[in-house]
């Protein structure tokens, strides 16, 4: 049975026998409150596994075309985490990859419970349109005419959250980090595709199938050097500012 017109168009298709529309949409909508009510109970309580099973149970997410395994597959990779006694996942600092783009949008953060976008519209809106370095050629590219540029972080989140200290610090401090607030200058503007390649790694070498410009490579290398110190360096003056206040 197809539902593309929507929960509130369902008499527009054929009913299954026994079954009135009216019954059918009730119980619909029903099951579409219960699964986002325990989707909300178990993000507060940041049970990650039991959010991925009621989104897994939400129809609106199985109408999409996100069946079981791949809603829960998803937050799977999501959370990242080994299980803990009662074999739930759960944390309060995980990464979140290119994995999750299609349930939140873009990639994040999840930071003391509480998910982050790591990089902010504003960021986001400044890079559009504006050309690149490209990885094959080593050489500036325009912006790809009528596509969204993505905003790479040269030196990746996932490594910034496992620096020294950097879970030691304030929520606003570590947000204004990832969003590099101090102008570290650790964002760059990259299509989508070289941007789903690099990732969070440090050794990026290969784009499908095809070498980085060696040039490039260690440039890209020796920038994320750059920025990893000038990183710790933030880290370590917003450590010492918190120890100072107490």
């Amino acid at each position: 049975m197809e539902y593309a017109g929507g929960i509130n168009n369902y008499g527009a298709y054929p009913t299954e026998p026994g079954l009135s529309w009216e019954a059918m949409g009730d119980s619909l909508k029903a099951q579409i409150a219960r699964s986002s009510e325990n989707a909300r109970i178990a993000r507060d309580n940041r049970d990650y596994f039991s959010l991925g099973m009621a989104y897994s149970e939400n129809p609106l997410m199985q109408m999409s075309g996100l069946g079981d395994l791949a809603v829960f597959g998803t937050l799977g990779k999501f959370g990242k985490l080994a299980p803990n006694s009662t074999g739930q996942y759960l944390g309060s600092r995980v990464f979140v990859g290119q994995e999750v783009d299609n349930l939140f949008g873009q990639g994040g953060a999840v930071i003391n419970g509480k998910v982050i976008r790591t990089v902010p519209a504003d960021v986001s809106a400044r890079f559009q349109g504006m050309g690149y370095l490209d990885p094959i050629s080593n050489t500036f590219k325009s912006a790809p005419l009528n596509k969204t540029m993505a905003v790479d972080h040269i030196y990746p989140v996932k490594e910034i959250m496992n620096l020294p200290r950097f879970n030691k610090l304030t929520t606003e401090q570590q947000m204004s980090i990832i969003h590099d607030r101090m102008e570290i200058g650790n964002f760059q503007p990259l299509p989508k595709t070289f941007n789903s390649s690099k990732g969070s790694k440090l050794d990026w070498a290969t784009y499908r199938k095809s070498n980085l410009n060696p040039v490039y490579e260690q440039s890209l290398i020796d920038t994320q050097i750059d920025i990893e110190r000038a990183i710790q360096r933030q880290i370590n003056e917003f450590y010492k500012s918190n120890k100072g206040k107490k």
